[in-house]
């Protein structure tokens, strides 16, 4: 009975398998192209004809021209049209997916006037280093954010030019924790007490840091700071590893007080928690 008989999948993922299949015959895939206009995956194929392309190009459809830039195995010549096109959408994800572009292509997207492009293109260690460079100057500060999180390996000029941004999120993403890409920077050692006072960028400068008895501590005592604002005796493992942490004041070692009882402080030593159960224990006169 009809009523019995399996659900079909649905055309639409029918279709998107068809895109990928590598044994579709170009006739089929010209006709899932002017099928899906755009939609899927059908025109990042690598065995789109060069009358397909011009076709697609010809068309105007927007997700076909988008789907048709993220394809990374267009010739050259195709790219640096599309690299024109009035689209700021289309030449974004042309810039997402251009791998080992001519130099020429770089060089007209590099001053391209939509945010997203730029991004992209500071996101790639291909692009060469005279153009990425010119990025550090970008007007965004989204871009250049970008460009301090993924070129690791910049020149040092570049890097003092980040570290130094008056933007926070620049800075921020230029002496971090976290970068896109290994190794990790290190910055010059005559910006590491500026990196060091500068709230954003303290984590990240702070593993850079010269770790001495002298060594500057006042930034870390802040209002809601438990440390005390001196640095304790020089024994234990402490001295062993060679870094001296502010001591935890008395003060924090304090019972506290609930409603089931009185009971230790979570910054209790062991001793403290030990007397305290002897005291639980022990029976009242």
């Amino acid at each position: 009975m009809v009523d019995d008989a399996p659900t079909p999948v649905h055309l639409s993922k029918v279709l998107d398998g068809l895109a990928e299949n590598p044994a579709l015959p170009a006739g089929l895939v010209r006709r899932l192209v002017r099928y899906r206009r755009g939609f899927g995956h059908v025109a990042t194929r690598a065995d789109l004809t060069l009358d397909l392309i011009e076709e697609i190009l010809a068309s105007g459809h927007h997700w076909l021209l988008h789907s048709l830039a993220l394809n990374p195995q267009l010739p050259n010549a195709v790219r640096m049209r599309l690299a024109t096109h009035t689209d700021p959408a289309v030449r974004a994800a042309l810039a997402a997916r251009a791998r080992d572009a001519p130099r020429d292509l770089y060089e007209r997207l590099i001053d391209d006037p939509d945010t997203r492009v730029r991004e992209y293109l500071a996101e790639h260690d291909d692009v060469p280093a005279d153009l990425l460079a010119r990025l550090a100057d970008d007007p965004d500060p989204k871009v250049r954010a970008t460009l301090a999180r993924w070129w690791t390996q910049a020149p040092e000029a570049v890097r003092r030019v980040l570290l130094t941004d008056p933007v926070d999120e620049v800075r921020a993403a230029a002496c971090s924790t976290y970068y896109a890409r290994s190794p990790h920077p290190v910055p010059p050692p005559d910006l590491v007490t500026g990196l060091l006072a500068d709230p954003v960028t303290r984590a990240g400068a702070v593993r850079h840091a010269l770790l001495t008895r002298n060594w500057p501590h006042g930034w870390l005592v802040t209002p809601t700071t438990r440390f005390a604002g001196r640095l304790p005796s020089t024994r234990g493992s402490r001295q062993r590893c060679g870094i001296y942490l502010p001591e935890i004041p008395a003060r924090t070692c304090a019972w506290e007080s609930s409603a089931a009882g009185t009971r230790p402080s979570r910054f209790a030593t062991g001793s403290m928690r030990t007397s305290s159960r002897a005291s639980a224990r022990r029976p009242a006169r």
